[in-house]
């Protein structure tokens, strides 16, 4: 009989702790896509216009930024690194070291909408455990912890 305790005991020590980490990793949302903070991230402030927005990230691996627009430059494909979350994952040519999602966020077409880029990133596979967190989605069926949206309306009435 104290077998069977010390089993149901361990299994709820086990839940607490998948519930406790589940609870650290903030959804982030933006219009179309919406990213997970890692344990340990914080968003760290953002910036935004009409048609485009960026958030800081800091956490134990570094800095980094992320960021959605409706206005990416289409013909910036790089090399293809990842594949899923309704996103498909470019590493960008050159310097700094930078990753474009693309996905069908407002069409059936597929448009490079958000960005990655930062000191966090080392340009090899290691990066997966960030890009691998981006999603597209429709972020009103999801429960974000966060929430950033753009557009002038954002700017004139102001709503982070």
């Amino acid at each position: 009989m104290r077998t069977v305790f010390l089993v149901l005991a361990i299994c709820l020590v086990q839940v607490a702790q998948a519930s406790a980490a589940s609870e650290n990793q903030k959804l982030i949302c933006f219009k179309y896509s919406s990213f997970r903070l890692a344990p340990g991230e914080a968003t760290d402030g953002h910036g935004a216009g009409a048609e485009a927005i960026t958030v800081s990230i800091s956490g134990p691996s570094g800095e980094y930024e992320i960021g959605e627009s409706e206005i990416f430059r289409r013909d910036q494909k790089g090399k293809q690194v990842y594949e899923g979350n309704g996103v498909r994952v470019h590493r960008m040519n050159g310097d700094p070291i930078a990753y474009m999602a693309y996905g069908k966020a407002f069409g059936s077409e597929d448009v490079p909408i958000f960005m990655l880029n930062g000191s966090a990133l080392s340009g090899d596979e290691r990066d997966a455990a960030i890009y691998s967190r981006i999603a597209i989605s429709d972020p009103s069926r999801l429960k974000c912890d966060e929430t950033y949206n753009y557009s002038w309306e954002e700017i004139l009435g102001g709503s982070k």
